[in-house]
């Protein structure tokens, strides 16, 4: 039998589990460092740690990203058609068409790619690009209206020490355009 910190008896058993569970617990959190950032990864030298496993969110590349030309764009959502890319660069590079570079393709509008002279897969590679460009738009829109609607919910109640609104003109509220 095992005196507990309450002053109840135990059983060794029991108290054991407990032990052994708080043992079990500290070891699954990560050590932290003094500055509250987590400590560096165990090198090859020492046993790694167990970590639970949390969901973490990651970007996901898109088509775009790290392509300096429209060759390696191509080359890069069409790995193995390496062999018709100069063709269709050509193609593409005619003056009546003038699609150059990767920022031309951003500027198509989507009805524009399907006279363009490449086959279907690059036509859809392009809408695919297009596609991302809108939803990263979208998505950038839909955060500054948040942001808008959030700072307009905290400005609307506030009062100055008269109990005006930010509309009456008081010198309280002059830096309240600034906020964000």
């Amino acid at each position: 039998i095992w005196w507990a910190p309450l002053g109840r008896l135990v059983p060794q058993r029991l108290a054991a589990q407990r032990l052994s569970a708080m043992v079990d617990a500290t070891l699954t959190i990560p050590p932290r460092s003094p500055m509250r950032r987590p400590a560096p990864a165990p090198t090859a030298a020492e046993e790694p740690m167990v970590h639970r496993a949390s969901k973490r969110l990651r970007a996901v590349p898109s088509l775009m990203e790290g392509q300096n030309s429209l060759r390696s764009l191509l080359a890069s959502a069409l790995p193995d058609k390496e062999s018709f890319l100069d063709q269709w660069i050509a193609a593409l590079a005619v003056p009546a068409v003038c699609i150059t570079d990767v920022s031309d393709v951003q500027r198509l509008d989507p009805e524009d790619i399907a006279g363009l002279p490449v086959p279907p897969l690059v036509k859809g590679v392009f809408r695919d690009i297009l596609a991302q460009e809108a939803d990263k738009h979208r998505e950038h829109h839909d955060v500054l209206q948040s942001t808008l609607a959030r700072s307009q919910a905290f400005l609307a109640p506030l009062r100055d020490r008269n109990m005006q609104p930010p509309l009456a003109g008081s010198k309280y509220f002059q830096d309240q355009k600034n906020y964000k």
